[in-house]
């Protein structure tokens, strides 16, 4: 069994010359940043993160996602949902119970 742990969600940042550059445009054109880049982007390498790790059916892997925000932002839940089928659990017990000893 491997065990990935993700301490923060992989949002872009935001004071790189290059996203900055995106960001301004899309907020030029009156846009929300936030919906329209930095969330599809930060679920893009978050997906694919995921897909890497379903390499055959026999891979067990656990992920342990850190960022609090999954709790206490409203696109936490759309982040789940988004994320291949799995079990899921806030409760430390749960968790230790998966993990490889």
């Amino acid at each position: 069994m491997t065990t990935i742990v993700i301490v923060k969600l992989p949002f872009p940042m935001p004071n790189e010359p290059l996203i900055k550059a995106q960001i301004d445009l899309i907020e030029k054109a009156k846009r929300n940043s936030f919906v329209d880049y930095m969330y599809p982007k930060m679920m893009i390498k978050l997906k694919q993160g995921f897909g890497r790790l379903n390499r055959s059916v026999k891979c067990q892997v656990a992920v342990i996602i850190l960022d609090s925000r999954m709790r206490t932002k409203r696109y936490g839940k759309a982040v789940l949902k988004s994320l291949p089928k799995c079990k899921y659990s806030e409760k430390l017990e749960d968790i230790v119970r998966i993990l490889p000893v």
